[in-house]
């Protein structure tokens, strides 16, 4: 298949691109990382979900989520914990 037929097959069942069904699919990944490992670091997660770097993940994380991976997991995922933890009435 040619490129510019991935791309119109992308965009027709998709509704995107096939680069920005990727960087959604790496996102993906890194949050569940974030979630299912909340020690590791902000750079273990970038470079296990495909990112050159931290750099590129934190920008790439704010443009999509518009928060940090820092905030995302503490605001998000720190709640969690807490309320797996805490007792129920």
């Amino acid at each position: 298949m040619s490129p510019s037929k991935l791309r119109r097959n992308s965009l027709f069942y998709l509704g995107v691109p096939p680069s920005q069904y990727v960087m959604f699919l790496r996102l993906r990944h890194a949050i569940r990382l974030l979630k299912l490992y909340p020690s590791k670091t902000i750079a273990d997660v970038a470079e296990q979900s495909g990112f050159c770097d931290h750099a590129h993940f934190t920008h790439t994380f704010i443009r999509y989520l518009e928060q940090t991976p820092y905030d995302y997991s503490h605001e998000v995922i720190t709640p969690l914990k807490k309320a797996q933890v805490e007792p129920t009435e």
